[in-house]
């Protein structure tokens, strides 16, 4: 249809919009605007990684959601709402005018937001007139489709002083150039914490606004609810000083984006989270707030994100906050902490069920800018978080091993063929195959009140693996003490047969009747069983918490299923047991969780050293001349962090936290084997002699490791549970074993390094192995430094000879995980036994620095003793 040909139309359109907006309002309703609380609740999707149907966000009770873009049939899984984007770049529209008429009337009543980010100098790049005039043209083609249509501005990054400028210009623009009120429907804005100083990381300058500088927040501030809050208030205030207030306000992005590098763990994220969505959903105010809405000053909020890609050091993309993994590409992807926090608390909202409360997270001190002061326009006073959980308050707990803390969680899984055999430190628990694999699981609830009332609580299991069939699990409450780590099919603890092998009398070692059942049907995704019930009987002590047992339903079924055990090396895929409960009277304040590490950097995200960011997450597009309106390119997200030194968090003993890898499924077998243990082979005199160096085998304790990290130069690494080694070098592992038990002299016939690798980043890589030349201790190294007070030559150990030897020792190319790699060391050893060089350990590392990819390999200190490094020596 010629487009000309609509204008007239379009133009009587807008006159009845703006005398509808000039015309004074009914008498507004006293209700809350939507039925649901849930209703409020949004995230973005990253449609670079899936659709909304590649991610179960039914788990998360998402009310909305926005992909920014414009869709004529947008997905909406469960009835979610779908908030349509036109792009608006340097005045130039990214769609065409017949088609958002078009899909304007296929989706009446839809949400439509003008631009993103339009003010951004990375983003929409608009100047105030520019998007004034984009405006009046996408909103009088909208309308045309369907005028009841809700029609937004593009939300500006943050609504500080300078942004409000530019809408205040943006606003004159339009009554100059029109002669009337720009009409809005909704208004929209981004709330986000990044300073404002041009050419420097953070959001930049507003186009068109003359300035150098604005707000200069700490980038420690990124997740600061004072900000948020002042933030909400300023808009809400500004739109009421310009006849406003009675319009919808959305937050269609926020979140925290800075990575864990900055000491954004995802117990920080979280506790920003929970407290944030505490603040939207009671932020009221007569004086400011939408009376259609009980005054409430936000109506709708979108978290960043869904999907997102974690911050990884080879591109230099990605974010932090994103909800699910999407590199696991397997539907619906692998939630994240972040994602369980969601859902943690949008179950509760689902349930009629008070907002959990969070035990208070350790607060970060900030060195405040003396730029960064904002005088608000209305005063916002910031309620002290509670230092403890008072008697008859609901409160949560996650308890999953590594998560604040808790290292509770045993389990093992005992199977019938093999009924001596115990499997407590295997990363997989197995169910099923005719009920010959069964699993024991137990948490435990010793920091919970005894006399605690509990609300809910289920158990979350992720499946890492499976036959290719469903299964039906049933789970039992187990009646005999249980030590996992001697549970075999035959035994229940050491010494302690069960009544039937396997677990199988009814009334003496395991409940008659399952306490829930769940269907597994696919793998890559989480489980979850109800076991509200158990755990008031586990907490109150009527019933010894001997934890449950989970086997197939079916004797006849041969579908099998592996999920992540207490033990796996992704420590956000453990079992974890979410409950939610209410201490009784006499409980006592429950105590704040340990400290958080200041530097949790995980096996993703890395930041690069650059100039300017972009302002914000959300796409960018082609810039195209003002006159056209053909569709711009797909977007194509870009951020950028500022250098880690800038803010050092990380300190001397930092640990690393590993976020979900892009793992793959191991293949089921048949039969388990059982992993070996570090033992001595001896001989008689003048005979071969093996033994196996393994920490934490047979007594051995002489093996320690560490990996080091070049935008963290001066961290140590020595605790975490993984090495980590990148194709760009950018990290490298030390490892070194004491021999001191071989004999002086020994003639050694092989030696070789074995290493098990826990995760990997997608992609196989060459690594080398070099043997070090300068005295090493993997405890004090760091990118800058071999031990204290001794530095390497050239940083990262990469001074030859000083440093280390050239060429390398072996060299060996990568070929997936959950498996091991044995490289030949019989040389070295030989020099190290025989005293012609000194044991100084091993250098694990890329020998170029061409190709992406990321392993981890599990460390010395590695959760699941037998999946640590070991150097199996034979020597006469």
């Amino acid at each position: 249809m010629n487009v000309r040909g609509r204008y007239p139309l379009w133009a009587a359109v807008l006159a009845v919009a703006l005398l509808a907006a000039m015309l004074p309002r009914p008498a507004l309703s006293a209700g809350p605007l939507y039925s649901s609380p849930l209703k409020r609740f949004g995230a973005g999707l990253k449609p670079d990684h899936g659709e909304i149907t590649d991610y179960d966000v039914g788990a998360l009770r998402l009310g909305w959601y926005s992909d920014w873009k414009t869709r004529r049939d947008p997905l909406r899984p469960g009835g979610i709402d779908y908030a349509q984007l036109v792009y608006v770049e340097n005045g130039a529209i990214g769609a065409s005018l017949d088609s958002l008429a078009e899909y304007a009337a296929a989706n009446p009543g839809s949400l439509w937001m003008v631009g993103n980010e339009p003010e951004s100098d990375v983003q929409g790049r608009n100047t105030p007139q520019q998007y004034a005039q984009a405006y009046r043209t996408v909103y009088t083609a909208i309308k045309s489709g369907d005028p009841t249509a809700q029609v937004a501005v593009g939300g500006v990054v943050q609504p500080t002083p300078l942004r409000l400028q530019w809408l205040d210009q943006v606003l004159a623009s339009y009554q100059q150039l029109y002669g009337a009120p720009m009409p809005v429907d909704v208004w929209n804005i981004h709330a986000y914490i990044l300073q404002e100083v041009q050419g420097s990381w953070g959001a930049g300058i507003p186009v068109g606004i003359s300035a150098t500088q604005g707000m200069v927040y700490d980038l420690q501030q990124n997740d600061s609810l004072a900000v948020f809050r002042q933030h909400i208030v300023n808009f809400r205030t500004w739109m009421k000083q310009r006849g406003q207030q009675n319009k919808p306000l959305v937050i269609s992005e926020y979140g925290v984006l800075m990575p864990p590098e900055h000491g954004f763990t995802p117990e920080r994220v979280n506790a920003f989270m929970w407290d944030s969505f505490d603040y939207l959903l009671s932020a009221k105010d007569s004086a400011l707030g939408y009376a259609a809405d009980e005054y409430r000053l936000v109506q709708r909020w979108m978290w960043y994100s869904i999907n997102d890609a974690p911050y990884d050091v080879e591109t230099g993309a990605g974010y932090n906050g994103q909800l699910f993994d999407c590199r696991y590409s397997t539907y619906p992807g692998v939630m994240t902490l972040m994602g369980l926090n969601f859902k943690t608390y949008t179950d509760a909202l689902a349930a009629g069920l008070p907002p959990p409360t969070r035990t208070p997270t350790p607060t970060v001190t900030r060195t405040p800018t003396a730029a960064a002061t904002e005088t608000p326009l209305l005063a916002a006073t910031e309620t002290p978080a509670p230092t403890g959980v008072p008697p008859g308050s609901l409160t949560y707990r996650i308890l999953q091993n590594g998560f604040q803390g808790y290292e509770g969680t045993t389990d093992t899984y005992i199977y019938q063929y093999a009924p001596t055999a115990n499997y407590d430190g295997s990363d997989q628990l197995r169910v099923g195959s005719k009920q010959i694999f069964a699993t024991l699981l137990r948490f435990d609830l010793a920091q919970i009140p005894a006399d605690s009332s509990v609300v809910a609580a289920w158990i979350d299991l992720f499946a890492s693996g499976w036959g290719g069939s469903a299964a039906t699990i049933s789970a039992y409450r187990v009646l005999r003490g249980v030590t996992h780590s001697d549970a075999t099919w035959n035994l229940a603890a050491s010494a302690s047969p069960w009544g039937l092998p396997g677990a199988n009398s009814v009334g003496t070692d395991r409940g008659g009747q399952p306490e829930s059942s769940f269907d597994a049907t696919t793998v890559l995704r989480w489980y979850t069983f109800d076991v509200t019930s158990l755990a008031q009987q586990w907490v109150e002590g009527s019933l010894a918490n001997n934890g449950v047992l989970l086997r197939g339903a079916v004797p006849t079924s041969a579908a099998v299923f592996y999920f992540a055990s207490a033990n796996h090396g992704n420590a956000a895929l453990r079992p974890r047991l979410v409950i939610a409960y209410i201490p009784g009277s006499g409980s006592a304040p429950e105590p704040t969780p340990p400290a958080m590490p200041t530097a949790t950097p995980p096996p993703t995200a890395t930041p690069t050293v650059t100039t300017r960011p972009t302002a914000s997450p959300t796409a960018t597009s082609t810039n195209t001349p003002a006159s056209t309106l053909t569709p711009l390119p797909a977007a194509t997200p870009t951020m950028t962090v500022p250098p880690a030194t800038a803010t050092p968090t990380a300190t001397s003993t930092a640990t690393a936290v590993p976020s979900p890898t892009n793992t793959a499924t191991p293949a089921p077998t048949a039969s388990p084997t059982v992993a070996p243990t570090a033992t001595a082979t001896p001989g008689t005199p003048g005979q071969p002699v093996t033994v196996i160096l393994q920490q934490g085998a047979n007594g051995y304790a002489g093996a320690s490791d560490t990996y080091i990290y070049q935008y963290l130069p001066t961290s140590n690494y020595s605790s975490a549970d993984l090495l980590q080694v990148t194709g760009k070098r950018t990290h490298a592992s030390l490892l070194k074993f004491d021999l001191s038990t071989i004999p002086p002299g020994a003639l050694v016939e092989s030696a070789s390094l074995e290493l098990y690798a826990a995760g990997w980043g997608g992609n196989d890589i060459t690594l080398s192995v070099y043997r070090i030349q300068r005295e090493m201790e993997p405890s004090e190294a760091t990118w800058n430094l071999a031990r204290a007070g001794n530095p390497w030559a050239s940083p990262g150990c990469n001074g030859v000879p000083e440093d280390r030897s050239e060429p390398p020792e072996a060299t060996f190319t990568t070929s997936s995980i959950y498996r091991w790699y044995s490289i030949n060391l019989t040389a070295l050893a030989q020099e190290w036994v025989g005293g012609a060089t000194t044991n100084n350990g091993v250098l694990l590392r890329a020998p170029l620095s061409s190709v992406s990819g990321t392993f981890y390999f599990a460390s010395a200190q590695h959760s699941s003793a037998n999946l640590r490094p070991r150097l199996v020596l034979t020597y006469r």
